[in-house]
């Protein structure tokens, strides 16, 4: 695989940069990697709404064309999943037991306060 290609620039809490793009007209602000996505593959952003575009590197700072790829958001969890990225602060187990045994306003569930 190529080397990444840092954005260079401050980017989001999680890393993405950003820019604006105008389509037919219109500005709008959108990611960088979703817009060198569109360049590369000589689409607009429009043909690729609801679809995400994927890391193959896991580097949210990298705008490498070769390592971008469409995907569902589906996709997106199970690339996730699969290198064991899941960032999960519930177990299984947790999300099961406060489904079938949390109660609004129960005292048993509520702060000592």
């Amino acid at each position: 695989m190529t080397d990444c290609i840092d954005h260079g620039q401050k980017g989001s809490k999680f890393g993405y940069g950003s820019t604006t793009v105008t389509e037919d007209g219109v500005r709008r602000r959108t990611s960088l990697h979703r817009a060198t996505y569109c360049k590369h593959k000589s689409c607009k952003l429009s043909q690729i709404a609801g679809f995400v575009v994927m890391h193959t590197c896991d580097n949210p700072r990298c705008i490498n064309p070769e390592h971008l790829k469409l995907g569902t958001g589906l996709d997106n969890i199970v690339d996730r999943q699969v290198k064991g990225r899941n960032y999960t602060k519930l177990t299984r187990e947790q999300v099961v037991f406060i489904k079938e045994k949390y109660k609004p306003y129960d005292r048993a569930f509520g702060s000592a306060a």
